[in-house]
């Protein structure tokens, strides 16, 4: 897994931790993270695809 890859799932955990599983949204993580969407989805094609790597990230830590 990329660098980028990685910062893009902590500011998605830190999201989580900070205003809830709902306000997960493609757009806000992209935001957060200081890309443009179509910049995020280079990375994570579907949020479906970014929750998986999220909970892969997670068993993994």
């Amino acid at each position: 897994m990329t660098d980028r890859k990685q910062q893009i799932l902590q500011t998605a955990i830190e999201m989580i931790a900070d205003e809830g599983y709902g306000s997960l949204t493609m757009r806000a993580l992209a935001r957060a993270s200081g890309m443009t969407l179509g910049a995020l989805q280079y990375h994570f094609r579907t949020s479906e695809e970014m929750l998986r790597a999220l909970v892969r990230y997670i068993a993994e830590s």
